[in-house]
Parts: C-alpha cells; sequence; structure tokens
C-alpha cells in the first residue's frame, strides 16, 4: 500500500479541492464568454489584428476565434488554462520534497522503515493524482456546460486529448520541480527553477514561430509537445504524448539517484 502517497493526498485533499473549483470556475467563465464573441468575431478580430504579433499570439488571438475549437485552444489549453496548471504544479513540486524537508515534516517519515527512493516515488505518485484531479476538473466542467454555451460540437476524444496532453504536460515541469528540490534539498531553489523552466517553455512555444530560426526546434519543448500542436483540433498525438511520457520518467530517475545519494545531515 502506497501509505506515504495516500498520507500526502488525504492532508492536501482541501487545497486539492479548492483548486479543482478554481479551474472549474475559470473554465465556466470562458465558456460563459464564448457565445457573445461568435456573435462579434468580426469586431474582435479587428480590434486585435492591430496588435504586434508577439501580443497576439500571448492573448491567443492567432487562431480562428469564432470556432470552439479555436477559441478553446486559443483562450485556454495554450494559455490562461496551462499557465494555471504549471502554476498548481510547480508549486506541488517545490514542496514535495524539499519544502517539506525544509519544514521538518520528514523526519519522521523517514523514521520509518521507508526507503527514500519509496519516498521519492510515493511523493511523485500523489503529485501525478492530484494533477489528474485537476484536469478531471477541467474536462468535466467543459463536457457538461460546453453544450450550453455552444461548445458541444467538439468530440469527446479531442477534449480529452487536449486536458491530457495539457495536465501531463505541466506535470512535467511539476517533476522537474520535484527533481530540483530532491537534489538540492532547497524549497526555494525548486520553486524558482521550476518555475523559470516553465516560464522559458512556455514563452518559446509560444513565440517561436515568430522566429524561423526557434521555430524549427519547437518540437523539443515540452510545452509544444502539450498543447502546440493542438490536440483540441487534431486529437492526441501519440508520439508526442509519449515524448512526455519518457520526459516524466527520467526526471523521477534523477530524483531518485540525487535524493538517495544526497547527505541529509
Amino acid at each position: 500500500m502506497p501509505e506515504v502517497a495516500l498520507h500526502t493526498l488525504r492532508v492536501d485533499r482541501r487545497s486539492t479541492l479548492l483548486w479543482a473549483l478554481a479551474l472549474a470556475a475559470t473554465v465556466l467563465l470562458y465558456l460563459a464568454f464564448y457565445p457573445s464573441i461568435h456573435d462579434n468575431a468580426a469586431a474582435y478580430e479587428k480590434a486585435i489584428e492591430g496588435l504586434p504579433e508577439a501580443l497576439k499570439r500571448l492573448s491567443g488571438g492567432t487562431g480562428d476565434i469564432a470556432s470552439p475549437t479555436g477559441y478553446l485552444q486559443g483562450q485556454l489549453f495554450a494559455t490562461f488554462g496551462f499557465i494555471l496548471l504549471l502554476v498548481f504544479t510547480v508549486g506541488r513540486g517545490a514542496r514535495a520534497i524539499a519544502g517539506d524537508e525544509q519544514a521538518g515534516l520528514l523526519e519522521l517519515v523517514m523514521a520509518a522503515p521507508l526507503s527514500r527512493a519509496r519516498l521519492v516515488l510515493e511523493r511523485v505518485l500523489a503529485l501525478t493524482v492530484e494533477s489528474l484531479v485537476a484536469g478531471a476538473a477541467i474536462l468535466v466542467t467543459l463536457v457538461a456546460l460546453g453544450p450550453a454555451f455552444e461548445l458541444g460540437s467538439i468530440p469527446f476524444s479531442h477534449l480529452l486529448a487536449a486536458t491530457l496532453s495539457g495536465v501531463v504536460g505541466a506535470l512535467v515541469f511539476g517533476l522537474a520541480t520535484l527533481t530540483i528540490g530532491a537534489v538540492t534539498g532547497s524549497r526555494g531553489t525548486a520553486l524558482g527553477g521550476g518555475s523559470a523552466l516553465a516560464t522559458v517553455a512556455f514563452l518559446y512555444t509560444t513565440l517561436s514561430p515568430l522566429v524561423s530560426s526557434l521555430a524549427d526546434h519547437q518540437v523539443f519543448s515540452p510545452a509544444w509537445q502539450a498543447f502546440g500542436y493542438d490536440p483540441l483540433t487534431n486529437g492526441l498525438d501519440l508520439g508526442r504524448f509519449a515524448v512526455l511520457i519518457v520526459e516524466a520518467v527520467v526526471l523521477v530517475a534523477i530524483a531518485l539517484v540525487g535524493y538517495t545519494r544526497r547527505d541529509l545531515r
């Protein structure tokens, strides 16, 4: 039984629930705006056409804003929705090892007959489950309420693909944060490093199409693997999704080696 993971989930249950409700409320807000934007698409496009291309991309205004897929992809999955998932996973990753270690919360856990490797793996499991709960809140809201706001034409498989890709993409950065914390023992270093990686990857994925030399290499960004190929329109790309899984596994392996070899005194 993964006692440590279950304990972590119990301790986090209220904050995880609040995060899920906040994500669902955010999705609902975007859903509620769509009918107005759809009915006034020409005016909206005219309002943003004078913006610099970089600002258009950052605001999600480069696609067909009037279509359900273009709206959700540009305004939710490739922008604010993914950013919220990054904030959630990076924050949880910073606390998973280094945060609890600095707060003295791991001392009692490590006094039990529990290996360091198992501790890391169970904290990874808890982070994964919590990330999936956050993603489920997004997906359930889209499926349940999308039709009420003229967004019911998107196949469930594509909604699932976009949500799952976004969650796993954000989880990669959460695991990177956890790994930095496991190797260094510093919550501040983990939070700063994970946030920096997530910010650079997001901006690179969003803005690299403006520079041909950068666009040729955007496939190496976990953020692009998460939303750059537009899974909401094209469905799940198993190859790119597999790359995200491999990246996650590699990060967990580094965390295992770094934490088991680090002097905790």
